[in-house]
């Protein structure tokens, strides 16, 4: 390339060139510390520093510093060497895309001198000052290649603009074999236009695929760049599928590639309405038993203060905030749940999603309502497509715990912005730790509650093992020692797995807990409260209740002897004697009724006695099953009620406000005072979360 003379303009001005690095790296440091953790990210940022120290005799002289577009190309090789450190590190393109376009938000969030009074033209007099600048521009020996043209406006896409049939930024890029990067560059000019204060709406042709940039703008243009860049979702989406394609393969392209203006409205609902449920649960179960044990070994291990631990007041490295925020939310048993596929699903994906993303920095509502989303559908599906017609629980797992490893590196991988090929390591290293054995639940262990917790700690390390470029199993799904070879033993429905991927979102299916125990003793709990708000009878002239469900439900009165005399609030809150004689005595079934002293109380466990659960394998089903109650009094009487389908369950939802009112119970059960105006706080951000720019924000209220 022959450029205009003066070689050592740039070289001359090494030291200044280097103090401007030095404060772009001010602004680059929490952002990659952030994701890669300081060792990591020091090194990026230091090699970064020698990339670019190394460029500066090389960038072309193209006009000095009274051209505005000599400080754009200076701007440009320094995001190269940025680029140019984390592809040494392994890392992608769209990470660097990313860290860069969150530091052209940072510049435009910082104070700048205001705008002078008459600084915006209009179309015409911003025309002719282009066309002086332009020419002044060449008259410092711009380079002759660099070729400009005027475009004149339609008057209503853009009022005047410049046409770059060749820029200096892309020469350059092209010269150092980092062509990929210049779509991303060239869209930040959006950012860029933000944080001068010029106030251009701009328009890009280069990420679309043209061969050069084409830059409109308009003045007193609000300045907008969503991410992902457009270009980047019509990149992914060009992709045709393979036919035959392995699910693990859909799953990841699935996870990478779906954006939030794919979600259909009722899945963002969903994911919202899972949010505020999860951290309802969380706070009512901050104080149940277990999770201060697991709060002081959280803290004995210390660590980064990276993302937040609900109602204890600290932070901690993210994989084990996770941890303890997963626990906490499935301690009461009150989370909520897919009841076909028989997995909860918030302690899961909302505990790693707030974790990963405080681990990130500035995630939108927007990108966390996506990862959430999709981390519950893909989930779901794992549940659906395992023994179809049949579960899981029959076999010996806890759904939760074992598909929870999986989707919980879904979500992180997600929200670390994995590409296709790191999300499938994430995944592979995440079913590597898969576990979740059911015992627990016979036992009334309090490992039953841990599991949540354990797969979202496990799944953030799988995300951040993968981002670092440790591999995984490259088909943890279907391969011959795979999650349904080796755990179901080939049991399992392929179709079901991703048929119609991105149209139907099982999220849409999860139900809300109206009762802080198994959901497969709901259907009875609503028999008893409907004939109880039928009929005036006294507790004390009941003879004897009979309790008819299918097998699952049944499950949960054996061994009677247990069942009906509940060692642990464990086995209070996975017996159907119990709850059945719960809800008859209380006309209710909220918190308070599983506590050590409220599992203890002489009376409940006299009603428990009289009560006997009968099998009906019609009433069998894949997830939660109906249930009939009859209660046979003294005086002969008998009164029975028939129930179908439980409160919470699909065709019977609990609203938004329904959750509300579930939120301010369980924070009325913190183990520290929630103030009320906290409470209310996060009821409307969760209602807004859309909305957000840093979605954060949420949980450290509640820190």
């Amino acid at each position: 390339m022959n450029y205009p003379i003066d070689k050592n303009y740039y070289t001359d001005r090494r030291d200044k060139l280097l103090a401007d690095y030095a404060e772009d790296a001010r602004r680059w440091s929490p952002l990659v510390f952030g994701r890669y953790g300081e060792i990591q990210g020091f090194r990026i940022l230091q090699e970064a520093r020698q990339n670019f120290e190394n460029l500066i005799p090389q960038i072309p002289y193209i006009g000095g510093d009274e051209n505005i577009y000599t400080k754009n190309l200076v701007d440009s090789v320094r995001y190269l060497a940025l680029y140019q450190a984390m592809k040494k590190f392994g890392k992608s393109v769209e990470e660097a895309g990313k860290i860069i376009y969150d530091v052209c938000l940072v510049k435009a969030g910082e104070p700048r001198p205001p705008i002078p009074p008459g600084e915006f033209l209009t179309p015409e007099q911003l025309w002719e000052r282009s066309k002086k600048a332009a020419a002044r521009t060449q008259e410092k020996r711009y380079p002759g290649d660099y070729v400009y043209t005027f475009v004149p406006g339609d008057g209503k896409k853009f009022d005047s603009g410049l046409d770059f049939t060749e820029c200096a930024s892309m020469k350059f890029y092209h010269e150092q074999d980092a062509d990929e990067l210049l779509p991303y560059y060239c869209y930040l000019d959006f950012a860029a236009a933000q944080a001068r204060g010029t106030g251009f709406t701009r328009t890009m042709s280069l990420g679309e695929g043209q061969g050069k940039c084409n830059h409109r703008f308009k003045v007193k243009g609000k300045t907008e760049a969503p991410w992902p860049p457009p270009f980047l979702k019509k990149d992914r989406r060009k992709r045709t599928k393979k036919n035959n394609v392995a699910a693990i393969a859909a799953f990841a392209e699935y996870l990478t590639s779906t954006c939030y203006e794919d979600l259909p409205e009722a899945a963002v609902a969903s994911a919202k309405q899972e949010v505020l449920d999860s951290l309802a649960t969380a706070l009512g179960g901050s104080g149940k038993a277990g999770v201060a044990e697991l709060v002081e070994v959280a803290q004995e291990w210390g660590g980064a203060a990276q993302s937040t631990v609900i109602a204890h007041g600290f932070k901690c490295p993210a994989p084990n905030a996770a941890q303890v925020n997963g626990t906490m939310i499935h301690a009461l048993d009150y989370d909520d749940g897919h009841q076909m596929a028989l997995v909860h699903i918030g302690c899961v994906a909302v505990s790693t999603a707030f974790a990963a993303a405080e681990r990130m920095g500035r995630i939108s509502g927007k990108e966390l309502i996506t990862a959430i989303a999709l981390g519950g559908d893909f989930t779901a599906r794992l549940g659906l497509a395992s023994k179809p017609g049949k579960s899981a629980l029959a076999s010996g797992w806890h759904p939760t715990t074992l598909f929870g490893y999986l989707g919980a590196a879904a979500v992180a991988g997600r929200l670390f912005r994995l590409d296709e090929d790191r999300m499938i390591n994430a995944l592979g290293l995440a079913y590597h730790q898969c576990g979740g054995a059911g015992s627990g639940v016979a036992d009334g262990a309090l490992a039953k509650r841990m599991g949540p917790g354990l797969a979202a700690k496990a799944g953030i390390t799988s995300a951040l093992m993968a981002e670092r470029g440790i591999t995984g199993e490259r088909d943890p799904l279907e391969g011959k020692s795979g999650l349904y070879i080796t755990y179901m033993g080939g049991d399992y429905d392929p179709s079901i797995l991703t048929a119609d991927l991105g149209k139907r979102w099982e999220g849409i299916n999860i139900g809300d807990k109206p009762y802080p125990c198994c959901g497969l003793t709901h259907a009875a709990i609503d028999a008893v409260l409907a004939i109880k708000a039928k009929h005036d009878f006294k507790i004390e002239q009941i003879k004897e209740v009979t309790v008819t469900a299918g097998q699952a439900a049944y499950d949960l009165s054996r061994p009677p002897e247990v069942k009906k005399n509940p060692r642990t609030i464990i086995d209070a809150q996975f017996s159907v004697p119990y709850v059945t004689a719960a809800a008859l005595f209380n006309g209710k079934v909220t918190v308070d009724n599983f506590t050590e002293e409220a599992i203890k109380r002489p009376e409940i466990l006299g009603m428990a006695q009289k009560i006997n659960t009968v099998l009906d394998s019609a009433m069998d089903r894949h997830g939660v099953g109906p249930s009939r109650v009859t209660v046979d009094m003294a005086d002969g009487a008998s009164y029975t009620e028939y129930v179908e389908h439980c409160l919470g369950s699909t065709e019977r939802p609990m609203s938004f406000q329904d959750v509300v009112r579930k939120f301010r119970e369980c924070a009325a059960c913190a183990v520290k005072p929630v103030g009320e105006d906290k409470v209310e706080k996060v009821i409307q951000m969760v209602s807004i979360m859309e909305t957000l720019p840093d979605a954060t924000e949420i949980i450290r209220v509640l820190g």
